[in-house]
C-alpha cells in the first residue's frame, strides 16, 4: 500500500497537463452535470495557470451552485472587471445571482437587468436565457409569480431554439 502513491506519481509522469481550454471545458461540463467538487478542482487548477475572468466566473458559478455565495462574491471581487463585453455580462449575471442567494433582492435585480441588457446587445441568446432563469428565480422570491412565469417561459423558448438541454432543465425547475 505504501507503493500506491509512488505508482500513481510514476503513472502520471510523461502525461501532459490539460490545457487551460480543456480544463475550462471540463469545468463547465462537470458543473452542468452537477459534479461540483470535481468541477471546482478543474476551475481552481485552471485559475492557477491562467488567472483569467473565464476561470473566476466558472469558479463563482460552481460556488453559487454549491450554496457558497459569500465565497463566490470574494472571487468576483478579486480583480478589476473584465474588458471583454461577454465576460462583463457574465460578471453582472454572477453578481446578481450572488446577491439573490444573499437575499439582497434590489441589488440582484439591478445586476441581473444589466446582464440581460448586455446579453441582448451582444446577441448572445444562451447568455440571455441563463440571465432570464436567474431573473425568474428572483421574481419567485419576490412573490411575483406571473412575471416569473413569463420570464421563465422566455428562457425555455430560448433554450429550445438553441438546443440547450441544460438551460431547458434550469428554466423548468427555477
Amino acid at each position: 500500500m505504501k507503493l500506491l502513491p509512488l505508482l500513481l506519481l510514476l503513472g502520471s509522469c510523461g502525461r501532459p497537463e490539460p490545457s487551460p481550454d480543456a480544463r475550462y471545458t471540463n469545468a463547465r461540463r462537470l458543473l452542468r452535470e452537477g459534479d461540483l467538487k470535481v468541477a471546482l478542482l478543474q476551475a481552481e487548477a485552471g485559475l492557477k495557470v491562467e488567472p483569467s475572468w473565464r476561470f473566476r466566473l466558472i469558479k463563482a458559478e460552481i460556488l453559487l451552485s454549491s450554496g457558497k455565495a459569500v465565497e463566490a462574491v470574494e472571487v468576483l471581487d478579486s480583480a478589476s472587471p473584465p474588458e471583454n463585453a461577454e465576460l462583463s455580462a457574465r460578471l453582472a449575471m454572477c453578481r446578481g445571482w450572488a446577491r439573490l442567494k444573499l437575499a439582497d433582492y434590489p441589488a440582484a435585480g439591478l445586476q441581473l437587468n444589466q446582464a440581460l441588457e448586455k446579453a441582448r446587445a451582444l446577441g448572445l441568446p444562451l447568455l440571455e436565457g441563463e440571465v432570464e432563469v436567474r431573473r425568474g428565480a428572483l421574481l419567485v422570491q419576490l412573490g411575483r409569480m406571473a412575471s416569473a412565469d413569463d420570464i421563465l417561459r422566455n428562457a425555455l423558448r430560448i433554450a429550445s431554439a438553441q438546443g440547450a438541454a441544460y438551460l431547458e432543465a434550469a428554466a423548468t425547475v427555477a
